[in-house]
């Protein structure tokens, strides 16, 4: 992944070893990004302050490159909130203040946002920090549960 790719409360997969976070497959959520850091012998440009979700490890600051995103799978949406709908995929009605937001995750791993408003957007949704920003994008504090 690169540096510009992540925002602060994203979740992704270590895929490499010997890290200070040091089980490969290890999903972390960012902290903090450092775009600019490099090591330019390793040609390695920007990384991120992660913290180890399994509990068993310290945070650490980790290449942007040794991070993987998480594919965003059925099983995913389902456990936060969204339910299948056969003729529009899956679904999910969020209230925010007097301003309801409508979230719709379709076939072709596109994320629909229609807004009460009637405003509606489109966007790419492959990974599980896509539709973090989008959730955000929305103004919706959700804490995407694995």
């Amino acid at each position: 992944m690169k540096a510009e790719d992540l925002m602060i409360g994203d979740y992704c997969r270590v895929w490499y070893e010997g890290l200070c976070i040091k089980n490969k497959g290890t999903i972390v959520k960012v902290l903090g990004i450092d775009a600019k850091k490099s090591l330019k012998e390793k040609g390695l440009v920007g990384c991120a302050h992660c913290h180890p979700l399994d509990g068993d490890q310290f945070d650490g600051g980790i290449w942007c490159e040794h991070l993987d995103p998480i594919p965003l799978t059925a099983a995913i949406l389902e456990k936060n909130g969204f339910n299948y709908v056969k003729e529009t995929g899956y679904m999910c009605y969020e209230q925010l203040g007097d301003r309801q937001y409508n979230l719709i995750a379709v076939k072709g791993n596109i994320l629909q946002m229609q807004f009460t408003s009637g405003n509606l957007e489109w966007t790419e949704c492959r990974y599980v920090h896509d539709l973090q920003h989008a959730l955000r994008l929305c103004g919706i504090e959700k804490e995407i549960v694995l």
